[in-house]
């Protein structure tokens, strides 16, 4: 069969049962519809083993986001301890889970691209070309060096997806769509389907994080 939707959700940060909702509410069958996660599924929600599951279920393209480059750099560095939410977020981990999370973020692209979007996390310098892109750029960037947010400058023709800028929120401008909605934070968890471009939301159940105390 064909698939014929691309469905691109914004960031999950452990938010299970909000993730299953919103797959649900777009009525998600992976034998016709091609699932897209921008990256931060991890940390700070209740259930970050939970949502690798079910997006690895779910066939799902992923691009890694700075929350699993930052829970794999504590892991390499050995320094755990030191980030109150990865531990608590892998204390009921065993060790092979540990190992296996660990494998699973290095085989995630920083990026993917497909004759519909470019997706990355964060975003990206508008005067460079993608492979000259740092992981840092692609995964942490909001503004330039002059403070314009880096979508401001964005003059392509390609629509570019990414997550990561919850404060700003969703965010559609110049071919680009920002689909952090902040589901940790309480507000809310987003899809955008293509190729209409439809933007489909639930609402978190809960706050389970708050903005101001967590990086």
């Amino acid at each position: 069969m064909q698939k014929t939707r691309k469905i691109v959700v914004g960031d999950v940060h452990g938010c299970r049962v909000e993730f299953e909702k919103l797959l649900k509410k777009v009525d998600f069958d992976p034998l016709s519809d091609e699932l897209y996660l921008v990256g931060d599924l991890i940390n700070k929600g209740p259930d970050s083993l939970g949502v690798i599951h079910t997006a690895i279920s779910a066939q799902a393209t992923i691009v890694a986001g700075n929350h699993e480059l930052h829970f794999l750099n504590a892991i390499r560095e050995n320094t755990l301890e030191k980030h109150s939410s990865f531990l608590e977020m892998s204390r009921e981990w065993t060790p092979k889970t540990l190992e296996w999370v660990c494998s699973w973020i290095e085989s995630l692209p920083l990026y993917h691209e497909n004759k519909d979007f470019l997706m990355l996390h964060a975003g990206m310098d508008p005067v460079l070309p993608l492979e000259m892109q740092s992981p840092k750029t692609l995964c942490t960037i909001r503004n330039l060096k002059n403070g314009d947010p880096w979508h401001k400058a964005y003059t392509g023709k390609k629509p570019v997806v990414y997550g990561h800028w919850a404060l700003q929120g969703r965010h559609f401008t110049k071919n680009t769509f920002g689909l952090d909605s902040g589901c940790v934070y309480g507000r809310e968890l987003s899809a955008l389907i293509f190729p209409e471009k439809r933007l489909v939301s639930v609402s978190a159940e809960k706050r389970y994080a708050n903005p101001a105390k967590t990086p």
